[in-house]
């Protein structure tokens, strides 16, 4: 839920003064917290956090984001292997009726294939040293399930489930 503010992340903003609940129409009715924050604007302010299982640690490090902390955190539910190779902070940074534009941290030397399916048709494209990724000629109003997986293995981020716009 996003309720329209277009004010950066950060401790700098603007605090809202209005008592909860602080909508009344619109995504954010009754919202009961008088300002809502998104995951990637929430840091790990405390030293290095880490859990050894038997398939090896978990760490999350001083300054990760929440999103990044969500997204380790289930990869590692899923393959604690994949720590340290899978993409995590999976974010969408546009979309049109045509095109979805995402962006994520990748792991040094580890190539990944983008991979968006709608339906039953899967498509893929191998990405080299970059950290984002915009898919062209999508349907409008569609809904897309886009992860990356790693090029040498089995190893995938998170799932995000994205629809392109309508066309107007």
């Amino acid at each position: 839920m996003h309720c329209n503010n277009n004010k950066p992340c950060g401790c700098g903003d603007q605090p809202l003064t209005t008592p909860p609940p602080c909508t009344t129409t619109g995504p954010c009715a009754g919202e009961s917290c008088p300002e809502l924050f998104c995951a990637e604007c929430i840091v790990q302010c405390q030293p290095d956090l880490s859990v050894t299982t038997q398939n090896g640690t978990v760490t999350i490090p001083q300054g990760m984001r929440m999103d990044e902390i969500v997204q380790t955190l289930l990869i590692a539910m899923v393959d604690p292997t994949c720590i340290g190779v899978s993409a995590v902070g999976l974010k969408l940074v546009s979309k049109t009726s045509t095109s979805i534009t995402i962006k994520w941290v990748g792991i040094a030397g580890v190539n990944y294939t983008v991979t968006w399916q709608e339906g039953i048709n899967v498509h893929t494209d191998v990405v080299h040293d970059v950290n984002s990724y915009t898919m062209l000629n999508l349907i409008p109003d569609t809904e897309y399930m886009i992860k990356l997986v790693t090029e040498s293995g089995p190893c995938e981020s998170v799932t995000m489930t994205v629809k392109t716009n309508a066309t107007t």
